[in-house]
């Protein structure tokens, strides 16, 4: 029977027309014994599956749309050099990829057996595979994606949440299992409009008919005289009563039948009847010709009063118990169900609610993300523990320990606590139990697959439960329903996971974990205050209006008075002990504070809580509150909603005093300033901000709407589109430019890497031993003898270092031709080349390890190239004569030209370059790194006049610095910067710095130059003059996009075309020696590792540790990685196990290894 996928197939649906037994028989006759490569038949399947469907879907070989589906669609990865494929697409809906399986040994190449772990590893690599490539689509993230091993079996993954839904559990069917009609149903459905079976919205129209029938009967009731609060009680007791006999707890429909046979018949007999039912629910028993009730306890029958009702009620009871209860979605319930029974609220049962959708934004971020990533880690480390050749079978002793980290992080995940300290009917806390349960659920499957029962480890089991959750609620019915929806919540997941067995009793359990009381004030009591005749002080109650005897407007009575009171012993308020806090707490502005919350309990907030300033509305303080405990290292992370004043300044006050605390530093790791939302008591819509805090510096992922569709459009919700961008978030909840977007350029290829990396330091040598070797009086050797620049070089004075390059001669030639170089490397490098780990270095050890082959045949051409240090306080450009070799701490463009000098030393370059490079070492110092500098870097399309312009600026520039420093010996370009650079701020230079200011030229000619640049350059792009820095970031990153869509149509700027593209075709110039040394490490990372990281232990530290770098450091090679971790263990066993991390973290979808061997 089909997997996991029993909730979509009970939703409620209409028959599907289009299901012809003998059609899909024949179809599965047709394909169940396919076999060979995907891409020959998964086309020609799905188009006649389409066609068996009668779904009319346009097959386009270009761009998608709702009604389209492109085979081989293209998809744009960062990092990818060209587009990947998609191998089925249709746009917002889902993408497929398609597999091609065999029961024999002979499965497609990469595809597996059917039936062994080999086929389910490659089968969840396409998972992957899919769900990267979903993530990158131009229309949004799909809510399906699907894995089909053409004529076998189709793995569906829903996210119904949009951008932050995250696919959950795998589910599955056969091919043959299409012949099942509820089967057939569900897949017609998920390929033609999935949101049909969104079971968010299923339940969204089921909850509100139930609760819409109870506010009419709970109307009813009240119009014949019951006290509201009975009403209320009793109602709540009915409505379990009817969801336990939709799920099976009161057997053979007991409640309905007595309704219908009984009490309908009867009416006067359902009082006493329904008292002793409910009497028995509390305690479990049996009842006479009924037969046993199980134990239900919990608050809720304890109290099993009812009312006696007449018949025309009890017939509007009847019409609500026949409903379908088991589907509703306690996530809205609770807000539903709390306005159907109170009066004051009951008006505004049609309004909007808040969409569950809205609340996973936030849950997702605070609470499942990280438990996800954790998840994410033990996948790896599974795949590492579990991973064989072929269809062998892995060691017992390594699935039993994965089954034991498995089983640790379930008990975890069954022992966070969780507060909602503001929970009103337990939206909030519903939506984060039922995201746990699908994590739990993610987890059982895995623990199945690894063959565990409780049995095995003898371990008992762990399971999320309502005991985990914790609120605090001040208004009485929304706490008594909060409990009530989490239960309903647990009882709907325990049906789903065990259909045939009941909980263990009693059923409900009453935890106390929901307060009723303040959640901000603590106060020992409340005493009236009293003016200075000894009488109580009385304030309008804020709510009650007359009509005015003149206008006949509305107006507040002033007859209606509610007392000022005082609080005794005023403390803020302690929190239940928690490892999460989220919630949404009461929009309360603060012009509105003293009106909703009395005078006197705003005087007293306001003197306990100093760090919050009186402008702050009233949701401020559970920021604050939720900051301490974030502070105290109480809480891991906290999610709350507040109004979107957040951003102003006076709230900026209470996030900045956490966020700049450097002894216990926090971050805004998620944000969204401006939401729309849905005020939960009246249904009106308001506008939000979310923000996410958690403990340590971290960058976060800020959203911005960027449309949103009404309900008529959007399946009954409002559906908000965000735009995300990743970085610092600010308090001010904003963010520089995201430049982590921008894809490389093909305009600058082959033409930019990183100097030499030696791996000797024999090659370095003086003009002694220069001499010694015989170089004066050998014209041959003298080629081989090049002078040697590093960074510090550059920035300061070059220290007469000489490198010894035998590129492209073998170790024959050099030993005959050069034999006293030869004995001086033979004695001084291969001792140390012998113990190298890679073995193009041991065996190529008369070569520079790192020889800079591909810039090679760039400079045979040219007299001069462009160099600037790879890390640098003040980032420089500058020509060097190309017989100069330069290490690798100095990334070289081989580029003669002085316009780009001038374009790479104005302002807008250095600006382009600080913002995407990052910063290294210990004096945090700007980075350049050529990949992300240099390769996405979109030049500007000048004009001729304005390239002699700018040409001419940049010669003059690097003669001047040049031209000075030849004047002055001790002159170093740093010095000079520095003085450029507080002469741009306006300050004082001290005696020293004067002398470099007239020395350097500074004030009167550098200074000037680089303005003068930076306006020929801003004219260039035709851009004004005085852009701000973002504006200018954001230009150059709409630019680059454009730059990339040319290239991708064929257009290519080439920044040296004679070069790069001599025959007009595109391909470069690659050098016969590149198959010598054909390990040449990237030119993204720099060989010299400033900061030191110790390689883990613990094996999970590892995975953690790697996917920490990768993120911080997109695009590094295995080998660049490998360099950052200097400690822990011996270098070859240490590299070892950091390739086998990575292995382990592309299996489980952490990472993604791109092209040319770089991580992601």
């Amino acid at each position: 029977m089909p997997y996991n996928l029993q909730h979509l197939l009970n939703l409620v649906h209409d028959p599907d027309p289009t299901f012809d037994r003998d059609a899909v028989l024949a179809f599965i006759e047709r394909w169940k014994d396919a076999g060979g490569a995907e891409s020959r038949y998964s086309q020609t399947f799905f188009g006649e599956l389409f066609g068996l469907m009668k779904l009319d879907f346009d097959i386009l070989e270009g761009a998608a749309s709702e009604r389209h589906v492109v085979f081989e669609a293209p998809v744009t990865i960062p990092g990818e050099s060209h587009p990947k494929r998609m191998d089925v697409y249709r746009a917002g809906r889902w993408v497929i990829e398609a597999k091609q399986g065999s029961f024999t040994h002979h499965a497609a190449p990469g595809h597996g057996r059917r039936g062994t772990k080999n086929y389910q590893d490659r089968m969840e690599a396409a998972f992957h595979q899919a769900r990267r490539y979903a993530a990158y689509a131009t229309d949004g993230v799909p809510p399906i994606l699907m894995v089909v091993d053409v004529g076998y079996r189709f793995d569906i993954w829903t996210a119904f949440s949009g951008t932050f839904g995250g696919y959950g559990a795998r589910g599955s069917f056969t091919l043959e299992e299409l012949a099942d009609p509820e089967v057939y149903s569900l897949l017609r459905d998920l390929l033609d409009d999935p949101s049909k079976r969104n079971p968010d919205l299923v339940a969204a129209h089921v909850t509100r008919d139930v609760a819409e029938r109870l506010a009419v009967l709970a109307k009813n009731l009240e119009e014949s005289g019951h006290d509201p609060e009975k009403i209320a009680r009793f109602l709540m007791r009915c409505l379990f009563t009817m969801f336990a006999e939709d799920i099976n707890l009161l057997e053979n429909r007991l409640f309905e039948k007595y309704l219908r046979e009984r009490w309908l018949p009867d009416p006067s007999r359902f009082k006493d009847e329904l008292e002793a039912l409910w009497r028995t629910m509390d305690t479990g028993g049996t009842i006479p010709f009924v037969g046993t009730i199980h134990h239900f306890n919990g608050a809720l029958f304890r109290d099993a009063e009812a009312l006696p009702l007449s018949k025309a009620q009890i017939e509007k009871l009847y019409e609500a118990a026949r409903a379908d209860w088991t589907n509703v979605e306690p996530s809205i319930f609770g807000t539903l169900l709390e306005r159907a029974l109170n009066p004051k609220e009951r008006h505004a049962l049609g309004a909007h609610y808040t969409p569950r959708a809205y609340i996973e934004r936030l849950v997702r971020p605070t609470i499942e993300e990280p438990l996800r990533e954790k998840w994410q880690l033990i996948e790896a480390e599974i795949k590492r523990l579990t991973a064989t050749e072929g269809d062998e079978v892995p060691a017992e002793k390594d699935v039993k320990k994965a089954i034991e980290l498995v089983l640790e992080f379930k008990k975890e995940l069954g022992t966070i606590r969780i507060l909602d300290p503001a929970c009103g009917s337990g939206n909030f806390l519903y939506v984060t139990f039922d995201l746990l349960k699908r994590i739990e659920a993610e987890i059982d499957a895995r623990l199945a697959e690894l063959g565990h029962t409780q049995q095995t480890l003898g371990l008992a089991d762990f399971s999320v439960t309502p005991a985990q959750f914790f609120g605090i609620e001040i208004k009485p019915w929304a706490k008594e329903i909060a409990e009530l929806v989490i239960w309903i919540g647990y009882l709907q997941w325990w049906r789903r996971r065990h259909p045939n067995s009941l909980p263990s009793e009693p059923i409900l359990r009453d935890h106390h974990n929901i307060e009723l009381r303040d959640a901000v004030l603590a106060y020992d009591e409340k005493v009236p205050r009293l003016d200075e005749h000894g009488e109580p002080v009385t304030v309008w109650d804020g709510e009650t209006m007359k009509v005015h005897p003149v206008t006949g407007e509305q107006v507040p009575d002033e007859k209606a008075r509610k007392v000022v009171y005082d609080y005794v012993n005023p403390r803020k308020a302690e929190w239940p002990e928690a490892d999460y806090v989220v919630g949404n707490p009461p929009f309360i502005g603060n012009y509105r504070m003293r009106d909703a919350l009395t005078h006197g309990y705003v005087e007293t907030l306001r003197k306990l809580y100093p760090n919050v300033p009186e402008s702050c509305d009233y949701v401020m303080y559970w920021w604050a509150r939720a900051s301490d405990m974030l502070v105290g290292s109480i809480l891991r992370r906290f999610g709350l909603i507040t109004t979107n004043s957040i951003r102003q300044t006076f709230a900026q006050r209470v996030t900045s005093a956490v966020l700049s605390d450097k002894s216990h530093p926090a971050s805004i790791v998620f944000a969204i300033p401006d939401h729309p939302w849905v005020d939960s008591q009246d249904g009106a819509a308001v506008r939000i901000a979310m923000t996410v805090v958690s403990l340590g510096e971290h960058d976060g992922t800020l959203g911005h709407v960027v449309s949103s569709l009404s309900e008529e459009h959007s399946g009954g919700e409002h559906e908000v589109v965000l735009e995300l961008v990743r970085g610092v978030i600010h308090p001010n909840l904003k963010i520089g430019v995201d430049i982590t977007a921008v894809m490389p350029l093909k305009a600058g290829e082959n033409l930019s890497t990183r100097g030499v990396g030696l791996f000797g330091a024999g090659f370095k040598i003086d003009m002694h031993d220069a001499e010694t070797l015989g170089e004066k009086n050998d014209d041959e050797l003298k080629k081989h003898i090049r002078p040697l620049r590093n960074g510090r070089d550059l920035i300061h004075n070059p220290r007469g270092v000489l490198g010894i390059d035998f590129y492209g001669l073998s170790v024959d030639e050099v030993k005959s031709r050069f034999p006293a170089a030869y004995q001086w490397l033979f004695e001084r490098v291969k001792p140390e080349r012998d113990q190298n780990r890679r073995k193009s270095r041991r065996e190529n050890w008369w070569i520079f390890g790192e020889p800079c082959a591909t810039l090679r045949p760039a400079l045979q051409d040219i007299r001069r190239y462009i160099v600037t240090p790879e890390t640098s306080k003040h980032r420089v450009f500058q020509f060097l004569s190309a017989d100069i070799l330069t290490e690798n701490t100095v990334v070289n463009f081989a580029l003669e030209d002085a316009f780009y000098l001038g374009v790479f030393s104005s302002s807008l370059h250095v600006l382009w370059a600080l913002a995407s490079g990052g910063r290294l070492g210990v004096g945090n110092d700007p980075r350049y790194t050529k990949t992300r500098c240099f390769d996405p870097f979109p030049f500007p399309d000048a004009t001729d006049e304005q390239k002699a312009t700018i040409r001419d600026l940049g010669e003059r520039l690097d003669a001047l610095r040049k031209q000075q420093q030849e004047k002055h010996a001790k002159l170093t370009i740093t010095d000079m910067y520095n003085v450029l650079e507080k002469l741009r701020a306006g300050e004082s230079l001290s005696e020293k710095e004067r002398t470099i200011n007239e020395q350097g030229l500074v004030s009167s000619h550098l200074l000037p130059l680089h303005d003068e640049l930076d306006r020929a350059v801003a004219d260039a792009y035709g851009w004004p003059h005085d852009l701000e820095d973002e504006e200018i970031l954001q230009r150059l990153v709409d630019l680059n996009r454009e730059r990339a869509e040319e290239e991708a149509r064929g257009l290519i700027r080439w920044l040296r075309p004679e070069y790069q593209n001599p025959e007009g075709t595109g391909a470069a110039v690659q050098n016969a020696m590149d198959t010598v040394v054909d390990e040449e490490e990237d030119e993204a990372e720099s060989v010299v590792v400033l900061h030191e990281r110790t390689w883990p232990k613990d094996e999970l530290a590892r995975h953690e540790a790697i996917k920490s770098l990768v993120k911080e450091k997109p695009g590094l090679t295995t080998e660049a990685l490998q360099e950052h971790f200097t400690k822990g263990g011996r270098v070859k066993s240490r590299n070892a196990s950091i390739e086998a991390s990575l292995e382990a973290l592309a299996a489980a979808g952490v990472v993604v290894e791109v092209d040319g061997g770089r991580w992601f």
